[in-house]
């Protein structure tokens, strides 16, 4: 059997090929009537399309774009992170109004799964890379790239939180109602188990142990308690591993946190999935989330912030339009960019006052 061409449709339909191919890619050119002429013929004929592999083979590109999750958590452990959702529906959004087509793509360094090497993109945006190993594999391609919540050096653009400031913005929120022992709940995005830190000094702050975003975090978080004239040698930090509510709830990270530093009166914690978890381990416990105990956490998303018993109070900066700003610095090209995007408190039912010391026994 003969294979119907897009000659044979644009004899079919009396136009030129040039009408038929924009029918397929660009069919707002074509008035409806001449649009209506073409898909018949189409249809009529059987006509499957123009081949994708000659048009890249021609034009040199594929219009897509890849979205490189972070390895560790793998593709279907990151999409259980509501900011992961809201930033992918941001990069979404402009792909769509662009018509380029989304990839999402493991990260995972070393790995069969890394399809970075391999995937049939025109650019890549990185989320959340830990190591600047797992980079190599993207940034090897010489395509167009952009780091999201990593610091890639001067020459790879990239799109982050002022997470110095945030860190700063929560700490300086609890220590203004009064709270004086406060705790740290940081995340572990590895299999390693849970673990505290009773003394933390300025070089284990901003060493390698934790993630780009943790380590800034934390760095402002020292500096709102150092011009309170509280040391950090005092905020005891949890590791908690897992990389959802339930898995930091299962692991045991949030039990360390209430068994270990049960003096604190105000708990910060630098990933929204935790915040979700202490306030649920809370209830679990008894204990009276804002009476007995304050939470404020690193944004999850506005609708699981709401829904939380209580609602909970978070520094955020926009995912959506995180998504949308690190996807046009890649659609657009240009020389290397650094966007940092400002975070904002929404105080909500999960902060309030500490309660006062009881009186002494008479």
């Amino acid at each position: 059997m003969k294979t119907v061409t897009m000659q044979d449709v644009a004899e079919a339909a009396g136009v030129s090929k040039a009408t038929v191919s924009n029918a397929f890619n660009r069919p707002e050119l074509l008035m409806p009537a001449l649009r209506a002429r073409v898909e018949k013929a189409v249809r009529d004929l059987g006509y499957r399309g123009p081949d994708p592999r000659g048009r890249m083979l021609s034009s040199g590109r594929m219009n897509a774009l890849g979205v490189v999750l972070p390895g560790a958590a793998g593709i279907s452990n990151a999409l259980e992170n509501a900011s992961v959702r809201r930033f992918l529906a941001g990069a979404a959004s402009l792909c769509e109004e662009r018509g380029i087509a989304l990839s999402i793509i493991s990260g995972a360094d070393g790995s069969r799964t890394c399809g970075a090497r391999s995937a049939l993109v025109d650019g890549f945006v990185i989320l959340g890379a830990e190591q600047a190993g797992s980079l190599l594999p993207v940034l090897s391609r010489g395509l167009p790239a952009v780091v999201v919540d990593h610091d890639a050096g001067p020459e790879v653009s990239s799109v982050r939180a002022e997470d110095r400031a945030g860190g700063r913005l929560a700490a300086r929120h609890l220590l203004e109602l009064g709270h004086r022992r406060l705790a740290i709940v940081a995340p572990l995005y590895d299999d390693r188990p849970s673990v505290r830190h009773d003394s933390v000094c300025a070089e284990r702050i901003l060493g390698e142990r934790f993630r780009y975003t943790t380590s800034a975090r934390l760095s402002g978080i020292a500096d709102a308690v150092h011009a309170a004239g509280l040391s950090m040698d005092d905020v005891p930090i949890i590791e908690a591993s897992g990389f959802t509510r339930e898995q930091a709830l299962a692991r045991g990270g949030l039990a360390l946190l209430f068994d270990r530093a049960p003096a604190a009166t105000g708990i910060i914690c630098l990933s929204g999935h935790l915040g979700l978890a202490v306030l649920e381990e809370a209830r679990g416990r008894g204990i009276d989330v804002p009476a007995a105990l304050s939470v404020i956490s690193f944004g999850v998303g506005a609708e699981e912030e709401e829904r939380s018993g209580p609602p909970l109070s978070v520094a955020r900066t926009p995912a959506f339009e995180k998504g949308r700003a690190a996807t046009r610095i890649v659609l657009e090209g240009g020389p290397v960019r650094h966007l940092a995007l400002p975070f904002e408190l929404a105080v909500r039912r999960s902060t309030a006052r500490p309660a006062p010391p009881p009186l002494p026994a008479a």
